[in-house]
């Protein structure tokens, strides 16, 4: 009897995990946010681009004259 308890806790446990890395993938792809290889940097780059605007100003326009 505690076997089956045992198993049944275990296997409810291990779907809710599943839903919710399907969920968190599907939340990434609706909102845009890279996934795979790309988003182990995505962060980063993020994080490096503000850095930088902070310091140096945002990208003015050039004139086209």
């Amino acid at each position: 009897m505690t076997g089956a308890a045992i198993g049944i806790v275990l296997g409810f446990a291990v779907g809710l995990y599943l839903l919710f890395l399907l969920g968190n993938y599907l939340r990434k792809k609706a909102k845009g946010i890279p996934t795979g290889e790309c988003s182990s940097c995505h962060g980063r780059k993020e994080r490096l681009i503000q850095q930088y605007r902070r310091k140096y100003g945002p990208k003015k326009a050039e004139s086209q004259d």
